[in-house]
């Protein structure tokens, strides 16, 4: 196949992985790691093997998206450079990431959670003073009905967050839904949530 290895790797969203060929004429099924997936509105995709550990096995490269669908729990997608079963068989375990400057513009009020990753969370006091410094959001989940904010508790110690540890030495994780009850302000360009949660929850 003549895809082309991509020389910026900076802005790159794993955002999926192929599962297999789908039928004889070279079209791959894809694992999605979002119920409302941004593949579908664009056509240039990077693929990059990967360990289990997540780390690179080789560099990323480009492929052409001729067509992309739903089909039940997966995306079916033909790529201009895979011609049969065989080429889409060779694809498998390929992750699918996305350059994040193609990402589609969000709705108002609503957020991409790669986005979210690494913005600092401050919590609402109770007496209506400043927010209080809470810690970092490291990942974004989702159940059935929101998202989920996975924030590491941290203080800061000379300006820089430090995590707070629980008695067995682990970094404390609180999670904390998405949802406007308790996420009352976000702020990506200043990389700053600020959250009405209790602080010993």
């Amino acid at each position: 196949m003549n895809a082309q290895p991509s020389s910026d790797h900076d802005d790159l969203v794993d955002v999926g992985y192929i599962t297999g060929a789908y039928g004889i004429q070279g079209m791959v099924k894809i694992r999605c790691y979002s119920e409302e997936p941004v593949l579908l509105q664009v056509k240039q995709w990077f693929l990059q093997k990967k360990d289990l550990q997540d780390r690179a096995l080789e560099p990323a490269y480009t492929v052409q998206v001729k067509s992309v669908r739903i089909h039940n729990e997966f995306l079916v997608a033909k790529l201009t450079t895979c011609q049969d079963r065989n080429q889409a068989e060779s694809l498998k375990g390929s992750h699918v990431l996305l350059a994040r400057k193609d990402f589609p513009e969000p709705a108002e009020d609503e957020f991409y959670w790669v986005d979210l990753e690494g913005c600092h969370v401050y919590r609402k006091q109770d007496d209506e003073q400043s927010p209080t410094f809470f810690g970092t959001v490291l990942q974004v989940s989702e159940n059935a009905v929101h998202g989920i904010l996975h924030i590491e508790r941290q203080t800061l110690v000379d300006g820089t967050p430090q995590a707070l540890l629980s008695s067995k030495g682990r970094p404390q994780i609180s999670l904390v839904p998405f949802v406007k009850a308790h996420v009352i302000d976000v702020d990506l360009e200043a990389k700053r949530l600020v959250i009405d949660w209790p602080a010993d929850f």
